[in-house]
């Protein structure tokens, strides 16, 4: 798939054409395909123009001109969030269907896991996909209790958690911050979400339920977050000032950082 100057979409491969997929050998332009919601979409405003695309994996999400967002592509977990699993062979309009505008949005591969967050305009997180088990070992990403059934559809998480500005997210953590307030949920056996306490001391490969926190937890009012990320089981952020603050795995010490400490003091510039 590549984008050209003019925001139009070129696409190689299965697609759908008159009605029926079709799988092509050279690149077609996907504004002009007739008979697809995109097509429609376009011929209603001849401004409309695709401005940005991301790729995960097989799975496409594109950003257009007005702020809508598109998917398309791979959907065997419910990532795409248009209610099914199926292959999604046409750009679908995801945004409308929620009736919000979409932020960012990710998605993240787990050894059985495939799953999607986004964050609209307005400071809420959704997610969709998940696992292709009943495991719920594996249903962190959903930020609630409960089963592990796959979400096909996208689900708004924690009405509480207002707000978010932006969120960050590897294969067991989640992290959403806005202005004095860092909230996460995922794995935390070694103090690596910064709640100021660590759910047992062992890493598993698939974490075990009772070492997750599934709920997102307000971890911080102390500091807005500008940047943060995450290697291995030690989280760090930098905040709007400059400083440097750290939680979890502490180096060579067999004692963790439990909740976020800073690193840098006063007189640390940024």
């Amino acid at each position: 798939m590549a984008l050209d100057n003019y925001g139009r979409v070129w696409y190689s491969g299965s697609y759908k054409i008159d009605g029926k997929v079709q799988k092509t050998n050279s690149f077609i332009c996907i504004n002009n395909v007739s008979g697809t919601e995109f097509y429609n979409a376009c011929q209603a405003d001849e401004n409309l123009k695709i401005k940005d695309i991301q790729i995960f994996d097989r799975s496409y999400v594109l950003t257009d001109t007005n702020s809508d967002t598109w998917v398309f592509g791979d959907n065997y977990h419910g990532q795409l969030g248009n209610g099914t699993k199926s292959t999604i062979s046409e750009l679908y309009c995801i945004s409308k269907d929620l009736g919000i505008k979409i932020k960012k949005i990710g998605m993240y591969k787990t050894a059985y896991s495939v799953s999607t967050i986004i964050l609209d305009t307005e400071g809420n997180i959704w997610t969709c996909g998940g696992p292709d088990s009943s495991t719920s070992a594996q249903n962190y990403y959903y930020g609630i209790t409960g089963s592990a059934t796959m979400k096909t559809t996208p689900t708004k998480i924690l009405e509480t958690m207002t707000g978010i500005t932006d969120f960050y997210a590897t294969g067991e953590c989640v992290f959403a911050y806005g202005e004095n307030a860092v909230w996460a949920w995922g794995r935390n056996d070694y103090g690596q979400l910064g709640l100021g306490y660590q759910t047992g001391g062992t890493a598993y490969y698939i974490p075990l339920k009772n070492k997750l926190v599934y709920v997102p937890q307000k971890i911080s009012s102390e500091f807005t977050i500008e940047k943060i990320s995450q290697y291995y089981y030690t989280t760090y952020a930098i905040d709007t000032t400059g400083k440097v603050w750290t939680w979890g795995q502490s180096g060579n010490s067999a004692t963790p950082y439990i909740k976020p400490t800073c690193i840098s003091d006063d007189t640390t510039e940024g």
